[in-house]
Parts: C-alpha cells; sequence; structure tokens
C-alpha cells in the first residue's frame, strides 16, 4: 500500500475516497492497514483513504476530462480488508463499488466520485462507556455444546425503533453494541418521563463464515483469552433473512450504562 505521494501519482485520478467511522459517528483517525489483491491505497492526513488503483482500473486513473464508459458506474465489486491499530475498532472486509460516478454535476449522489464511501468501523469488546453512551455486552453461545460463536451478527433495538445498534462477537463470542448520545431520559406513558427504554437483541449465524470454539479452548497458556477471529464484513452478515426483533432477548436501554446479555443460537 502506498503510504505517501510521489510526483509519479499528481496526474492521476483517485477511484474513490473512503472516509471511516467507528461506532459513535466519529471519523477514525487513529492508523489503519489497507489491503486488497491489486489495490493501491493512500492514507491522507485526515483519516481518510484515497483508492488510487485496482484491477481493471488502469485506464481510469489516469483520464481526468473523459474517464472511459466502461464499465458501468458500480459494477465492479472490489473486495479491502481494513485492519485499525485501535483495538476497539473492529478490522472488517469491505467491498467497494467501482467505478464512482465522475460526473461532477452527480456530485450530491452516493456514489458520486466527489463524495467518501462511508465504512463504519464496528467496537470491539475493549470499547469503553463514554459520556452518556450505552454499551451492551453480548456474549453469543451455540446451544447444546455451549460453543463460542465468531463472527455472529447482533443487533439491538429499542421497542419504539428509535435507536439501534450493530456489532459482530470476537472468537470469545462477545461483543459491544454502541448505542452514542441518548438522551437522560425517555418519555413514558401519562406524560411521566422514564430513566430506560426497553429494547431487544438477536443474533444472526451464518455457518459457512462463523468460528465455533469450545469455552475451555479459549484461553492460551498464559490465560489471556484468544478473540481474534475474522475480519468479517457486517454488511454482507447483515444482508437476508434474519431474526424478528419480537422473539428478541430483551434488556433495558439506559444512557451512561453498561447492561450484559447472554445469547443462545440454536443450530438449525
Amino acid at each position: 500500500m502506498t503510504m505517501m505521494l510521489s510526483p509519479d501519482l499528481l496526474d492521476r485520478r483517485a477511484l474513490a475516497l473512503i472516509a471511516l467511522r467507528d461506532a459513535f459517528g466519529r471519523p477514525v483517525r487513529s492508523p489503519v492497514h489497507v489491503t486488497g489483491e491489486g489495490v493501491r491505497a493512500l492514507i491522507k492526513k485526515d483519516g481518510t483513504i484515497a483508492v488510487l488503483d485496482a484491477p481493471g482500473f488502469g485506464g481510469h486513473i489516469g483520464a481526468f476530462s473523459e474517464p472511459p464508459a466502461n464499465p458501468a458506474i458500480g459494477s465492479k465489486p472490489i473486495p479491502i480488508a481494513i485492519e485499525p491499530s485501535d483495538p476497539a475498532l473492529q478490522a472488517r472486509h469491505y467491498v467497494l463499488a467501482l467505478p464512482r460516478d465522475p460526473d461532477p454535476a452527480n456530485r450530491a449522489q452516493p456514489n458520486s466520485l466527489f463524495r467518501a464511501a462511508q465504512v463504519s468501523l464496528l467496537a470491539t469488546p475493549q470499547q469503553k462507556r463514554e459520556g452518556l453512551a450505552c454499551v451492551l455486552r453480548v456474549c453469543v453461545h451455540r446451544k447444546g455444546d455451549g460453543a463460542a460463536i465468531g463472527g455472529a451478527l447482533v443487533r439491538a433495538r429499542s421497542d419504539n425503533g428509535k435507536f439501534e445498534a450493530m456489532g459482530v462477537t470476537d472468537k470469545a463470542g462477545e461483543a459491544a453494541l454502541v448505542f452514542p448520545d441518548l438522551p437522560v431520559a425517555f418519555p413514558g406513558a401519562g406524560g411521566n418521563m422514564d430513566p430506560a427504554l426497553p429494547a431487544k437483541a438477536i443474533v444472526k449465524v451464518v455457518q459457512a463464515s462463523a468460528v465455533f470454539t469450545p469455552k475451555d479452548s479459549l484461553r492460551t497458556p498464559g490465560g489471556a483469552v484468544a478473540r481474534k477471529a475474522g475480519p468479517f464484513d457486517p454488511d454482507k452478515l447483515a444482508s437476508g433473512p434474519a431474526p424478528d426483533f419480537a422473539g428478541g432477548t430483551p434488556f433495558l436501554l439506559s444512557a451512561g450504562t453498561e447492561p450484559a446479555i447472554e445469547l443462545e443460537w440454536l443450530q438449525p
């Protein structure tokens, strides 16, 4: 990956700009490592990622006034892996759809070359609670043998549908879901205010990519818990059918708290 500008890049068009956000919605400023087959990228001073080259796009990077008409906009998926240095941020896969729309008249569109693609980095279990956030601590295991499930998608939502968060479990089956900037109280019945809001959490496991680990084998000889699994693509995990929140595990959502729940997954 290219880490600095050089004169031979000054006459080339970047293929895309990627802006990373943490679980609080803030720009990621800490160092990241970006890899992808045939992908060349540059980390800018503001933390955004400029994608300079990708397989099949040699004709685009040197064309400014009239970029090639083929392939069609957004028709080529380019897989990349993003590895953050901050242990509170989870590594992930991301599929960048190229080419971006080069027409300045369409700069307001999400797929415009002149707008950064917004990519979220989920929290790891090492994420600390900040301010009025609620951090839901989740542990997921398989029913029957109790094996920890890594790569499980956990989603949580308030019963009124106004607050939602997502996380992916590590090898120990643990995830942290961040609800940032919650109000100190929520409107309740009869014009009253309630400090907590009923919510539910659900888990989705894609068996082809999940990591099942017996709990007694998670600890290393030194006693530490082996956690690293993946990286996974949360967007891909979230696609397709998912459990209904109506049957989810209940918990209370409240500002400045860290509720903890266990989720059990029954293998079909």
